[in-house]
C-alpha cells in the first residue's frame, strides 16, 4: 500500500470511530487539540483544518442537510509579528435517495 492509499484509510477510519464516538465541541476543544499538537508533532492549524474537514459531513448527516458550507477564519502571527488570517473551507453535498 502507498502513502496516499494509507492517508485515505487513515482518514476513513478517523472519520468512521469519530461519528461512532461523537464530536464534542466545547470551549477546552482547542486547547486539547493544541495539547495533542505537541505531543505528536503535528502543527495545531494541520489539526484544525483536518478537523474542520469533517465538520460539513457531520452536521449534514445530524441535521438531514442536502448541502452544508462552512467557513472558518484564525488570525496568526507571521514572522513579522503581523495578525494574518487564515481561512479553510469546507463543504458536503450529499446525494440522497428519494423517499417514495
Amino acid at each position: 500500500m502507498d502513502e496516499k492509499r494509507k492517508a485515505e484509510v487513515t482518514r476513513a477510519l478517523l472519520r468512521l470511530r469519530l461519528w461512532e464516538n461523537g464530536l464534542t465541541l466545547s470551549s477546552s476543544t482547542n486547547r486539547k487539540l493544541g495539547a495533542f499538537a505537541k505531543e505528536s508533532g503535528t502543527s495545531l492549524q494541520e489539526l484544525r483544518e483536518l478537523l474542520i474537514e469533517f465538520l460539513p459531513d457531520f452536521l449534514g448527516e445530524a441535521l438531514g442537510a442536502d448541502f452544508v458550507s462552512i467557513r472558518v477564519g484564525y488570525d496568526d502571527l507571521d514572522g513579522d509579528l503581523k495578525k494574518v488570517r487564515h481561512y479553510v473551507d469546507a463543504e458536503h453535498e450529499f446525494h440522497r435517495q428519494a423517499s417514495a
